[in-house]
């Protein structure tokens, strides 16, 4: 099945730039002090940053609420050591230290299981590439399918406290960007913190206390994740420049700075 016949099937088309902003979208407004980077005008700046940290009294609040004293969360990623390339559900994944690498995760409902079965069809039947169905998929969460949970404020507030609570302890955080389905993350990975344990940690804390202001039970995320490791410096900016700007690509504003649950916003804003 081609991609455009597919995309017809599943009624998909592609969200011009020029749409509307959405006003239902994005946290509170004017917000200035939340923890994280706030404004730092070096995120995704150059290794070896001497002012990095977790989040302010705003984020260390939030965990300090869910799990007390103790940190609980810290039990979810310990020191272990890295797997090297692995591959699991079919997606190759790299797990190493001190190397750049671009996750992404999804809500459990962002993508039609029918879709996800087609194209690994059409990457077994060699019709396409890996990278273009990474590619298609992007561009199918990107229209904005399922419940989009992470589209309310409060619930998209949970995710990025969940990113920036060990920010300069196991990882350092250079850009992310929280999608109303999806989530990118952009981060260096640091010694002894496995990626996958660390992506683990996000999501579970986060689709916890997700479901609990939800008032709802079951799958929160999709169980697996994307990642790819940094080439070179050109292909570090243009993951940055792509993970910032999704949301203009998405259609749902005008500028970069404009989507709250994003780095750009902090760093500009």
């Amino acid at each position: 099945m081609t991609d455009v016949h597919l995309g017809r099937q599943l009624g998909i088309q592609a969200l011009p730039d020029s749409q509307k902003s959405r006003q239902d979208v994005g946290g509170p407004k004017g917000r200035q002090n939340v923890g994280g980077p706030r404004s730092r005008q070096d995120v995704g700046g150059p290794r070896g940053r001497q002012d990095v940290g977790g989040p302010g009294p705003a984020g260390t609040a939030v965990f300090q609420t869910a799990y007390g004293p103790n940190d609980q969360l810290s039990a979810t990623v310990r020191a272990d050591e890295p797997k090297g390339w692995y591959s699991r559900n079919y997606l190759p994944h790299l797990d190493a230290p001190e190397i750049y690498q671009s996750v992404t995760f999804r809500l459990h409902d962002a993508l039609p299981a029918d879709v996800v079965r087609n194209l690994e069809e059409q990457v077994h039947s060699r019709y396409i590439t890996d990278t273009q169905k990474r590619r298609r998929i992007e561009t199918y969460m990107d229209a904005g399918y399922g419940a989009c949970w992470l589209r309310q404020p409060e619930i998209a507030e949970i995710v990025q406290q969940s990113l920036w609570y060990f920010d300069g302890k196991r990882y350092r955080l250079l850009a992310w960007c929280v999608m109303p389905n999806h989530v990118h993350v952009v981060i260096e990975t640091f010694n002894g913190y496995p990626l996958y344990k660390i992506v683990q940690s996000w999501k579970s804390y986060s689709a916890r206390e997700a479901n609990k202001r939800l008032g709802r039970h079951g799958a929160f995320w999709h169980r697996d994740y994307f990642d790819r490791y940094v080439r070179n410096a050109e292909h570090y900016e243009r993951l940055i420049f792509y993970v910032e700007h999704n949301p203009v690509k998405a259609g749902l504003v005008h500028r970069a700075e404009e989507w709250l649950f994003s780095s750009v916003h902090y760093r500009t804003g």
